[in-house]
């Protein structure tokens, strides 16, 4: 395994995984997220509204929004589960490695050693070009919750303390778990009734553990970039005026009705055809082949 990078490399590696402009960057993930859940919001309270106008025969088209909700479920579980991905080694961006969560806070305690608060402060003086005394204490009192010390026991040798790094993973896994078995078991891959008995999965996952798992990597990845790089983030994009301009359109005319049908015929028969010539189809390519 490659040794330790110089801790002053490793900062940066940690700060281009929580924030820079790549687009895989937690915080961008986040804000992808949190888009997303945005106009999930919006789209569930409208179709209430509508449900609420005729509750005995509303104005809404099951099918259309039963696909909406699997697609919103499916895209955040998966976000999740990608944010929060275990790596299989610290970050280093000359290796397949990942940019998520579980990444960063592995590299810190990889690297805890040689971020004492001596080359904490250093590191804090180097991107602050404003440093004066108050940041140093600012700072200073951070690296006392850090490494669970005080202001009358700091030394410069202080670490950050492992407890720290084990709650907050701690915390990740107890609000995650459940979504990230769900997703390997029933999205990313399709286990087996044995799979899923092993592991014992339980057969389904609300949006309340989805938000619930959501709002903890908010919360740890806004509190990384704030203790240690003393950075403020966004973490819902502007909203710009047209974003509300025909949110009430429907898709289509009424009169359109026939077009749908035709669309759903030329599809029906695409399967048709394929259902049909499927095996004729796969012979001639393992003959083809040969």
């Amino acid at each position: 395994m490659k040794s330790k990078r110089d801790i002053k490399e490793a900062w940066k590696a940690w700060q281009n995984c929580l924030y820079s402009d790549d687009p895989n960057s937690i915080m961008l993930q986040i804000i992808h997220m949190n888009w997303n859940t945005a106009i999930y919001r919006l789209i569930h309270e409208s179709r209430r509204a509508t449900i609420r106008q005729n509750p005995q025969k509303p104005q809404v088209n099951l099918y259309f929004h039963t696909f909406l909700d699997n697609c919103f479920y499916e895209s955040q579980a998966a976000a999740l589960r990608r944010i929060i991905d275990s790596p299989h080694s610290s970050i280093n961006e000359n290796r397949k490695d990942v940019y998520s969560l579980r990444a960063l806070l592995k590299d810190i305690q990889d690297h805890r050693k040689q971020l004492d608060r001596k080359t904490y402060i250093q590191l804090q003086r180097h991107d602050n070009t404003d440093w004066d005394d108050i940041h140093d204490g600012q700072y200073q009192k951070i690296f006392d919750q850090l490494s669970m010390t005080s202001e009358n026991t700091r030394r410069g040798d202080d670490l950050i303390s492992n407890q720290v790094l084990e709650k907050i993973n701690r915390k990740i896994d107890q609000t995650s778990c459940e979504v990230m078995k769900y997703v390997d078991k029933f999205i990313a891959h399709s286990a087996t009734p044995e799979s899923r008995r092993i592991d014992n999965l339980q057969e389904d996952i609300t949006l309340g553990d989805i938000w619930n798992a959501q709002k903890i990597v908010i919360e740890v990845s806004v509190f990384l970039l704030n203790v240690l790089f003393n950075k403020e983030w966004v973490l819902l994009p502007f909203v710009p005026p047209a974003f509300y301009e025909n949110w009430g359109a429907t898709l289509y005319n009424e009169d359109d009705t026939e077009m749908l049908e035709q669309v759903m015929r030329n599809y029906q028969n695409e399967m048709d055809q394929l259902r049909i010539n499927s095996q004729r189809d796969v012979w001639s390519w393992i003959e083809d082949s040969k």
